[in-house]
């Protein structure tokens, strides 16, 4: 008995040999080879061993002929009656419960690190890692624009990092990797791709981060929701107890072609006299892998919601979530959030003439303090009042204020184009209040970063803690990232805003300090608490307490010294104190544009014309459709039925359709890929018996 054999798997208080759980029999292995798409293959590889976890192994041994094809039966069933839930369920059993078995050989484990040297010296392995095989070339041309260099990157980053798949007859294998269950990897290898590439090729411009997402000025026109989209968000949107009718506003960014790509628009809902009543946000991101969405978006919305409703005014509201599942990837999940209408602190950075005053201190300490006040929020899930800390509690450390029944949350991407402004506060009207969004790349309690991970960076370049990035001989490579790196990231953000133009970070063996042309002329407490946040060492860093009080005390100096701001308008405040904000667009209470107005009469006029269409003994049943009609005395109802020919649905095991049985369909996705789509197009074999089926159904007709 092999040592594989040997390990055993516990199935409703029985142990089950592992292999009868994960392995196929050999029907399945057929059915699978048969199977269309890469999409197919990895859902039903998933459904086998999810399905056996439930109801128990095949009676036969793996590899066998089992005449029992109840595995096959049930996911083509489940693909026919559209009972997406459960064959998500079975699928999501077995990632719940992986096979314990070792491979001797698992061609995608990447190393620990990065190799110092980024280049293969062997010419003949070399021309293996840079150039796509044939088999690959065809399949990039399946892909989506946006998809193409991603993928390209992630194989030259696989084949750099593992010599085992540059030999023949692996490249099958890379695709499904692609699209599969662990997006973390595929991530790794593509930035580890990107760096072979610049390394080798050219310099190339970094990109924008991936979530750099809100209330981005773009030169290019952005696209409008498409109307699947635009149904979906009032749907959800209504289930979220926000009724009415939500109509399209303005696209505010698009990123199509990152690692994740995603879009964000703005819908405002209009009353009875066509001034906007609400606003709301939607983030659409698409993803390649349905789990990959899950396990996302159960990340990055679970945790900013986690946090927004505590009260804290200073992290943006979210307040629900949805997915919309597509016949062919992306996958999309939309994240509904609060508007914020001031823009963020690049868009106010941007504004600023060069060479003019400075932003003024006041306005610096209340983002500081805010950005102190969502820290807390996320590090106890508790709201710190605007008097607190007290005198005598500001040494507390952070172990000495968090409750042990709350698991911090590490943000990691802290940033001036992660901070928006919206309305001001009652105590603080004549400025904004700063916002903290975006936790898509946040995570709670403990977490282990490799060395590979820092070398690839965490959070964004230019905004990283030493801790954050690997560096040779470095001092804090091991340093755990937690709630001080948050603070470093704080202080490069304030430290942006004294020197009116941002910040980059760019040497992490040196302390962050003020550009050689930096003019600023702030109060030495505010210079003194900015340079420890960013101290190099993480335990140099100061306390959250410390920070609250810091900023607090701060303010009522600066008001002691030059006047009070605090419970002023703009107008009560002295000039030299005053902020020139980004002006408001499409303020609550307003008349809305005439484009959103012309949407809605549309919308209510094609609403009317279809009344009027209707016949009279329509248009009576629509009228009252909420009334069950009633059958006249002495006449049977009739049905009136449309006939159309039928297709036959009974499947057999010699006629079963594997590709048929694979995309799980979306009834609101508006266009489908064309009949020549290599990932949507049917087998000959399955196109036939289709045509033979409607054939022969319209001969009886």
């Amino acid at each position: 008995m092999s040592q594989e054999s040997k390990i055993r798997v516990n199935v409703e208080g029985d142990l089950v040999s592992a292999d009868r759980i994960y392995d196929f029999q050999t029907n399945e292995e057929e059915y699978y080879n048969r199977l269309k798409g890469w999409k197919n293959k990895l859902d039903f590889g998933q459904f086998v061993p999810g399905y056996n976890l439930l109801h128990g192994p095949p009676l036969n041994t793996p590899g066998s002929n089992n005449d029992n094809d109840y595995v096959i039966d049930e996911w083509v069933k489940l693909g026919q009656e559209r009972k997406n839930e459960e064959r998500n369920e079975h699928m999501q059993r077995a990632i719940n419960n992986p096979d314990p078995r070792p491979p001797p050989a698992y061609p995608f484990r990447l190393p620990p690190c990065l190799p110092q040297k980024l280049r293969v010296e062997d010419p003949e392995q070399r021309n293996k890692v840079e150039n796509l095989t044939p088999f690959l070339e065809d399949y990039i041309l399946e892909l989506d624009q946006g998809q193409r260099e991603n993928f390209k990157d992630f194989v030259l980053g696989m084949k750099f990092l593992r010599p085992t798949l540059r030999k023949d007859g692996v490249d099958e294998f890379l695709p499904i990797y692609f699209h599969g269950t662990y997006p973390k990897t595929v991530v790794r290898a593509i930035r580890a791709g990107k760096a072979y590439r610049q390394a080798n090729f050219s310099a190339e411009t970094e990109s924008a981060s991936n979530h750099d997402y809100v209330h981005h000025v773009a030169s290019r026109e952005l696209p409008s929701p498409t109307q699947a989209d635009r149904t979906h968000i009032n749907k959800n949107l209504q289930r979220l107890s926000m009724p009415g009718h939500w109509v399209f506003l303005k696209t505010l960014y698009q990123n199509a072609n990152g690692t994740f790509r995603r879009i964000v628009h703005l819908l405002v809902r209009l009353d009875e006299h066509d001034n906007i009543e609400r606003r709301v946000v939607a983030k659409i991101q698409g993803f390649d892998s349905l789990y990959a969405l899950q396990k996302e978006l159960r990340k990055e919305f679970g945790l900013h919601h986690a946090v927004s409703n505590k009260g804290c005014r200073h992290i943006l509201d979210a307040y629900g979530s949805s997915t919309r599942q597509r016949p062919d990837s992306p996958h999309l999940s939309y994240i509904y959030m609060d508007y914020a209408p001031f823009g963020d602190l690049v868009t106010l950075l941007r504004a600023i003439p060069q060479n003019t005053s400075q932003i003024p201190e006041p306005f610096i300490w209340i983002v500081f303090r805010g950005m102190a006040e969502a820290l807390h929020v996320n590090f106890t899930g508790q709201m710190v009042s605007s008097t607190h800390p007290l005198p005598g509690t500001e040494h507390y450390t952070n172990d000495q204020i968090r409750p042990p029944e709350w698991r911090p949350i590490t943000n990691t991407d802290i940033k001036t184009r992660n901070i928006v402004l919206g309305d001001g506060k009652k105590k603080h009207s004549a400025y904004k209040t700063p916002k903290m969004i975006d936790f898509g790349l946040a995570f709670r309690g403990k977490r282990e970063f490799s060395i590979l991970d820092k070398k690839l960076g965490i959070g964004t370049k230019g905004c990283r803690p030493p801790e954050m990035q690997y560096v040779p001989g470095g001092m804090f490579n091991s340093a755990e990232v937690n709630i001080q790196s948050d603070v470093f990231n704080v202080g490069l953000v304030i430290m942006g805003l004294m020197e009116g133009r941002g910040y980059r970070y760019e040497d992490p063996t040196q302390d962050a300090k003020h550009t050689e042309d930096y003019s600023g002329f702030y109060s030495h407490a505010l210079e003194s608490l900015v340079q420890s946040c960013v101290s190099l060492d993480p335990s140099n860093r100061p306390a959250l307490y410390k920070i609250l009080y810091e900023t607090r005390v701060g303010l009522e100096k600066w008001e002691k010294v030059y006047g009070p701001v605090s419970d002023k308008t703009v107008d009560e405040i002295p000039d030299f104190a005053r902020v020139d904000f980004k002006q408001e667009e499409f303020r609550v209470g307003e008349e809305a544009p005439e484009s959103v107005v012309r949407q809605v009469k549309k919308r209510k006029s094609g609403e009317t014309a279809q009344d009027e269409q209707l016949s009279p003994r329509q248009s009576r049943r629509k009228s009252s459709e909420n009334v069950a009609p009633a059958t006249p005395k002495g006449r049977p109802a009739r049905l009136r039925l449309k006939l159309k020919p039928r297709t036959k649905t009974t499947v057999s095991a010699s006629t079963r359709e594997p590709s048929g049985s694979g995309p799980l369909q979306d009834e609101e996705e508006e266009e489908l890929p064309s009949a020549e789509s290599p990932r949507t197009k049917r087998s000959q074999y399955a196109g036939k018996t289709a045509a033979s089926s409607t054939s022969s159904s319209q001969e009886k007709t």
